[in-house]
């Protein structure tokens, strides 16, 4: 992402375009591309605080952009809709915390909402969306549809990663703590 997406959103081009502009308009969100530049240049710190978290096996994924299938069905796809991420995300947490209960691992629930929020900023909230389709899109309404429709996805992710900023704060503390440590001669950072 950060060699492919990145360089794209910090384009001003790509916010001229004529679709993305349309899709901007439509979703009445003009501050979202400065949103995603502040939250692109916090992704070395997210990195930081995500290498930080207690490490389980897991999914890995837990992304609004993922296709479900229904037990039992195998034949049908479930796409998660931007409109229920808001509910998604209310079920998420619990739900993790209970299956890491079941195989009796004990986890401050936030530490496990930071990972989430730190996976869903890295993996997915600066890359919904569909830029490849940018160099065939006319601003036909179909066009604009898809673009809105990841734009306002891009921005409920973007907000719920605004959750991260006491993780990180939490993170600099504990370098802070650990430099302070280290300063003393009580413990070796190398």
């Amino acid at each position: 992402m950060i060699q492919t997406a990145l360089p794209s959103l910090r384009d001003p081009n790509l916010w001229r375009h004529p679709v993305i502009e349309a899709a901007l308009r439509q979703v009445a969100d003009p501050s979202l591309p400065a949103d995603m530049q502040a939250l692109a240049d916090q992704l070395p710190s997210i990195l930081d605080l995500l290498a930080a978290l207690p490490q389980t096996h897991a999914h890995g994924d837990a992304s609004p952009q993922n296709l479900l299938r229904p037990v039992g069905e195998s034949g049908t796809l479930v796409v998660i809709d931007p409109d229920e991420l808001a509910a998604i995300d209310s079920a998420i947490l619990p739900g993790y915390l209970d299956g890491l209960g079941d195989e009796d691992y004990d986890v401050d629930p936030g530490l496990v909402r930071a990972g989430y929020l730190g996976g869903l900023a890295v993996r997915s909230a600066l890359c919904a969306l569909p830029l490849e389709l940018l160099s065939a899109a006319t601003g036909a309404e179909q066009h604009v549809a898809l673009f809105a429709t990841r734009l306002r996805l891009t921005r409920l992710m973007v907000d719920l990663a605004q959750e991260l900023a006491g993780s990180l704060a939490w993170r600099a503390r504990l370098d802070r703590r650990a430099q302070r440590l280290a300063d003393s001669g009580c413990i070796s950072l190398s």
